[in-house]
């Protein structure tokens, strides 16, 4: 079922300094937080894309944030896409909004390697991918498999490694919503 706007998680005028590793920023006057993938569609048919526009908050370790009150909604994913689920011995998925240090932690635990590099990069998992991240030569592209995206149409889409245009700190998903990656580890 479709979620409708009144079922979404708003809070208004919300601090943004909590959201942002430097604790700086102004007051959201909507601040949504998103539950569900019907939820996100419904956001992305809304604000994401249309005309007038939202801010989407990540992790908040790439983004300092003007001091006054942001008059555009801002949406943040929830708790629901912070997960990591191992399906092979070397193929994890985890969801967009897991923050990388948590991926690290449980790459060590599950004895995974490969991610080494990128230690110590304060993000999200779906900001390291738009962003292309890397580090010592190493980057995130490194070891995706595939991800999962939302269009701006709102349909859900899994595009391959090789598909992808990967470009020095971008990946050209400019029209999609990551949700969750794959990683290929050893």
């Amino acid at each position: 079922l479709m979620a409708n706007l009144a079922d979404l998680d708003l809070k208004k005028d919300v601090s943004l300094r909590r959201f942002t590793s430097f604790k700086i920023g102004g007051r959201a006057r909507y601040f949504f937080t998103i539950h569900s993938v019907s939820e996100l569609k419904l956001a992305v048919k809304k604000f994401v894309f249309s005309k007038d526009g939202c801010y989407f908050l990540g992790g908040g370790s790439n983004l300092l944030i003007t001091d006054g009150v942001i008059n555009k909604p801002v949406i943040r994913m929830g708790e629901e896409f912070s997960f990591i689920e191992k399906l092979t011995d070397d193929t994890i998925e985890v969801g967009a909004a897991t923050l990388f240090s948590k991926v690290i932690s449980y790459s060590i635990r599950e004895n995974l390697s490969g991610l080494e590099n990128l230690i110590g990069i304060p993000a999200g998992v779906g900001g390291m991918v738009a962003m292309n991240a890397s580090s010592f030569g190493r980057g995130i592209a490194n070891f995706l498999g595939n991800i999962s995206v939302l269009t701006k149409e709102g349909k859900i889409e899994n595009l391959e490694r090789d598909d992808l245009n990967f470009e020095y700190r971008h990946l050209d998903l400019d029209h999609c919503i990551v949700l969750k990656v794959r990683l290929r580890l050893k």
